[in-house]
């Protein structure tokens, strides 16, 4: 206890001292806070810290920039709908544009405080701040961005995973088509694989909140009318849509397999522990009926495939739903609980698709194969082949 009472007198000191050239560190204040709640300091102490802490969320509205005033249009108009004409905008801010300049912890870490002082006082800002990441790819690395929104999951409260989740559902399927059927494709990839990696999000929260809800209403569409095809599968589909679907299977591809966007070395035994240390988390049981759902989309677009005539998508989409199937730790979560896993396949597309009747013998042939023996898919023409035929 005298050590710690040491510490936040000289702590205190140094903050005094600080506090008379201007400067108000946030991390120094919230220490000092903690420490003077837990009687570390003379009670007028305390006083003095909240003044300090005061002036550190208090906004100028001389400092508002223009992501501010989009902010406020966008809680005027309900806050991010699907179309969002204003926050068009928002490609190439002149706020995350500083990233281009300077992009070392210490200004990355610097631009998300600044942000966050700025704009936490309203709800989406983080959504916003996502938005503009994303198209910051088209001018910034990846790894740039995902340092960028490592810290600003940081200052967050309900973490990055809740407001990407968000970012997700204020899309709709053409919204989702331009941005990961785009020319940004191989960098969002990547994005949320580095995000995956280096532990930022979870690989659960990407099924759940990115790949299932963005495969969903983009199967939606292009399983819309007009109808040409048995499956009742338009052969028209806008080519953007078909894209998108390709990069949201990709990304699953990555989480449940081990392949990722970012290069990693053969020789790279910790990156490669790290990889798949996080797809472990896909394979546990409140994961596996998300798991479920998603190997439902890969085999209805597969069917996506067969009859818009892709059949190097089909061979492709084969060859995941082999890996998958035959992955060791996938089939020891399947075996804990097959009832759940059939359900997921099975049960979920009924309430999303219009054509699930269609598709319900493809869904059967492949669950009872998974069930029987998935490791029996050695080549491409593997069960899941002969499913769709």
């Amino acid at each position: 206890m005298g050590a710690l009472a040491s510490l936040a007198s000289a702590l205190m000191i140094a903050y005094e001292g600080l506090s008379t050239t201007g400067t108000n560190d946030r991390r120094l204040v919230a220490l000092l806070r903690r420490l003077a709640a837990a009687g570390h300091l003379e009670a007028g102490a305390l006083a003095q810290l909240e003044e300090g802490f005061q002036a550190l969320v208090l906004v100028s509205s001389a400092e508002h920039t223009s992501l501010s005033t989009r902010l406020i249009s966008a809680l005027d108009t309900q806050s991010l709908s699907t179309t969002r004409p204003q926050l068009q905008p928002l490609t190439g801010t002149q706020d995350l544009q500083s990233l281009l300049v300077d992009s070392s912890p210490q200004a990355i870490s610097s631009l998300a405080s600044t942000l966050w002082y700025r704009h936490h006082a309203f709800d989406n800002w983080g959504v916003i701040i996502i938005d503009s990441a994303v198209l910051l790819l088209s001018q910034a690395p990846v790894n740039v961005v995902t340092s960028f929104l490592r810290a600003v999951k940081e200052r967050l409260p309900a973490g990055l995973e809740h407001d990407i989740r968000r970012w997700i559902s204020t899309k709709s399927a053409a919204g989702l088509a331009a941005t990961f059927g785009g020319a940004l494709v191989p960098s969002v990839e990547a994005l949320f694989s580095e995000l995956v990696l280096d532990g930022t999000i979870t690989a659960t929260g990407v099924v759940s909140g990115v790949v299932l809800p963005a495969w969903r209403a983009l199967l939606v569409a292009a399983t819309a009318v007009p109808i040409s095809s048995d499956l009742g599968v338009s052969t028209q589909v806008d080519p953007g849509l078909l894209r998108a679907l390709e990069a949201i299977s990709n990304i699953f591809s990555h989480l449940v397999v081990g392949e990722t966007s970012v290069t990693l070395s053969a020789t790279d035994l910790l990156l490669c522990q790290r990889s798949a240390s996080r797809r472990m988390s896909l394979y546990t049981p409140s994961s596996l009926p998300d798991v479920g759902r998603a190997i439902a989309m890969l085999v209805i677009q597969q069917e996506l495939w067969t009859a818009t005539d892709h059949i190097d998508k089909v061979q492709e989409t084969t060859q995941l739903l082999v890996q998958i199937s035959s992955w060791p730790a996938f089939q020891m979560a399947v075996a804990r609980d097959p009832e759940t896993f059939a359900t997921s396949v099975i049960d979920h597309p009924l309430a999303i698709l219009p054509v699930t009747p269609s598709y319900r013998p493809k869904l059967l042939a492949a669950l009872l194969l998974i069930l029987k023996d998935g490791s029996t898919g050695s080549s491409l023409r593997s069960p899941f082949s002969r499913a769709a035929d």
